[in-house]
Formats: C-alpha cells, sequence, structure tokens
C-alpha cells in the first residue's frame, strides 16, 4: 500500500472534504486499485453526502483518465464527525415512489462510513499509516471543539519526513476551514511547526492570513454600520419620546409607543 499523492478534491468540494488517496495491491491482479480516505468536515449528516461523493468519485476516474491509460476503482472511506453511525444513503432513497423502470438510471453509490467518535486516541495512534493518523488527530481535535494549538502543531511535525507536500498543504486546508483559527492562532500555530512543514506551506499561510485578516475587517465594518443604526433608531425613539411628553401623554403609554424603558422616559423628562 502506497501514498497515491494525489488528490480529487475539486474547489467545490474542499470546504466538504478533504482526502488522501492510497493505492493498494490486489493479490493475483496486476493493476492495484484505490482506497479514496475522506475526511469530512462538517459535524452533522449531510443529506447531500450521496451527491457529493457521486461527484469525489466522478472527479477521480476523470483524472486518472486524464493521467494514464487504465483508470483504477476508488473505494470511498468516510470518517465523518457524527456522535452515532449512520448508513450512507441510497441514492434511490431520493426519489420514494418512482416507477421501477426508472430505477436503472439512478447511480450505485457506495462507501465505507467510520465514525470518529467510536474510535478511541489509542486506535487512532496505532494507525500504521502516518498520514492517515495525523489527518484523524487533526479532525478529533477539531471536532471537539478544542483549538488545541500545541497539539495540532505536533501533529503536523510528525509529518516533516514525508515529502508529499500535496497532503501537507490539505491538512492546512482542513484546519484552516474547520478550525476557526483567529489570524493570531494561525500566527501561534505556524510558529510552533517545524521549519520544513512552514516552508512548504508558506503560500497558503500567507494567503490564510490575509483571508482571516480581510474577513475580520469586514465583520469590524458590518458591525460598526449595525452599531450606528442601532444608536441611529434609540436616537429617533428618545427625540419621539420628547414630543410625546410635550403632548403630556402619560408615561407608561410612551414607553409602549416608542419601545424604551419607562425609567428611561422618566428621566428623559427630567432633563427635559
Amino acid at each position: 500500500m502506497t501514498y497515491a499523492d494525489t488528490s480529487y478534491t475539486s474547489r467545490d468540494l474542499r470546504r466538504w472534504v478533504s482526502d488522501l488517496v492510497l493505492s493498494v495491491p490486489l493479490r493475483g491482479h496486476a493493476d492495484p486499485i484505490e482506497i479514496a480516505i475522506l475526511i469530512e468536515h462538517k459535524s452533522h449528516r449531510s443529506r447531500l453526502l450521496p451527491f457529493q461523493l457521486l461527484t469525489y468519485v466522478a472527479t477521480g476516474y476523470r483524472r486518472q483518465i486524464k493521467q494514464r491509460k487504465k483508470v483504477s476503482v476508488i473505494i470511498p472511506v468516510v470518517y465523518f464527525h457524527g456522535k452515532h453511525p449512520w448508513q450512507l444513503p441510497q441514492l434511490t432513497d431520493y426519489f420514494p415512489g418512482l416507477p421501477e423502470i426508472f430505477l436503472p438510471y439512478i447511480p450505485v453509490m457506495a462507501a465505507e462510513m467510520l465514525s470518529l467518535a467510536e474510535m478511541s486516541d489509542a486506535e487512532i495512534n496505532g494507525i500504521t499509516n502516518g498520514m492517515l493518523r495525523a489527518a484523524l488527530l487533526v479532525q478529533k481535535n477539531l471536532n471537539q471543539n478544542i483549538i488545541a494549538i500545541e497539539e495540532l502543531a505536533k501533529v503536523i511535525n510528525t509529518l516533516s519526513k514525508h515529502t508529499e507536500r500535496n497532503f501537507s498543504h490539505q491538512l492546512f486546508v482542513y484546519i484552516f476551514y474547520a478550525g476557526n483559527f483567529n489570524p493570531e492562532e494561525l500566527t501561534t500555530f505556524t510558529n510552533l511547526i517545524a521549519p520544513d512543514m512552514r516552508t512548504k506551506n508558506a503560500s497558503f499561510i500567507d494567503l490564510a492570513l490575509e483571508k482571516m485578516q480581510e474577513n475580520a475587517m469586514k465583520r469590524e465594518r458590518r458591525e460598526g454600520i449595525l452599531e450606528g443604526e442601532s444608536k441611529g433608531r434609540e436616537k429617533s425613539r428618545i427625540e419621539f419620546a420628547k414630543r410625546l411628553l410635550q403632548r403630556n401623554l402619560p408615561i407608561d403609554d410612551i414607553a409602549d409607543l416608542t419601545g424604551l424603558p419607562e425609567e428611561q422616559v422618566r428621566n428623559i423628562s427630567a432633563e427635559m
């Protein structure tokens, strides 16, 4: 079994999954098969999973055809965040009541579904493939909503002996999308990883930091706009309350009409 050093995730699929493709020889067969280890990013059961897997496998076969003459069977193995085991729905389940004559036109989609919640740290650490072990440890840390920066850095550093840039890059992409790091945390994380890993992923780290800072600025502007709008509404209610006070309306009626607390209306009245 060897690492294929390839990925079948398209741009649209990368927010859903990271993959690790292994080439596995078959006894008595000249051609190997490919085991696609898919690391799911979401923590809830996705109704779109069968369609996403169908897209993933189709992308894989297209790339195989483009890269070489023979195609290898792709078997998806999905590690997911769910707390409870579940079976992959069949595409026919999405078409209840469909006449049987149309069923041959619906693709059959199969995959092995494995829940990380049912795997102990000892089981994960017992996986001999260092890259898969690292990916699952990263996912489990993030799945528990613990931004364990030092632990994640240790996992990444175990990959420094591997030369496949594609895989370490996928882990960085996964951590970026699933870890909810802020710029300071990502900077701390990158300072803790081995220099060679930092060099391999320098362009992505720079892009991730730039994107995070851009999002932070957008969020601050949006919050500023909302705060300004809130202050504007508050000022309008106060002016309205003053006009009603000038007409000698009862305090409780003014509070009802303006949405201001009665105590605030009394304070406004005292200041007039």
